[in-house]
């Protein structure tokens, strides 16, 4: 069993001469996989009919947990497109949802797609992140400025039709 420290040795290790040969085997596979890698780790990923599947290997990992990554992805995949990708997307994802809201201290989210979407209110104002449930990514996709001792309105988006209150995220994210 080989240890695999970086991209070098991935290529070694499965017999290619580039990283192009090893791309190319893996756009062959059943369920092409795409791949990324930094000198940290090495990503795989399939978004074969709309599934976005990935898998990370931090370096270093040894050659089963490469082929065992690989295994996963076509499990998953297969599964999703045979059985019915969105029960597939709806339960996966949103486990993945809130195992993230637990951790984070996020009460109020959408999921969407492999994304957790929330809005969260800091003093500065609301911030709307998306979360990417594959890798637990988290980024800014905007800021509404807003200050209570401003008297400017809440967006009415942001509050709860009866209380009138915010209904969105305090402090957390």
């Amino acid at each position: 069993m080989n240890t695999i420290r970086n991209i070098d040795d991935l290529i070694k290790a499965k017999g290619y001469k580039d990283v192009d040969e090893l791309k190319k085997n893996l756009g062959e596979l059943d369920y092409p996989v795409t791949m990324a890698y930094t000198e940290k780790s090495l990503r795989l990923q399939t978004d074969a009919d709309r599934v976005p599947f990935t898998k990370h290997l931090p370096f270093p990992f040894t050659e089963d947990d490469y082929e065992d990554r690989l295994s996963e992805l076509m499990c998953v995949t297969d599964y999703a497109l045979h059985e019915g990708y969105d029960y597939t997307h709806s339960y996966l994802f949103k486990d993945l949802a809130l195992k993230y809201a637990e951790k984070h201290g996020i009460y109020e989210y959408n999921v969407n797609k492999n994304y957790m979407e929330y809005w969260s209110l800091y003093e500065e104002g609301f911030y709307f992140f998306r979360v990417n449930l594959n890798t637990e990514g988290r980024l800014l996709v905007c800021h509404l400025e807003w200050h209570k001792e401003d008297e400017i309105p809440i967006p009415a988006f942001l509050m709860d039709e009866v209380t009138k209150a915010t209904k969105y995220n305090y402090f957390c994210g």
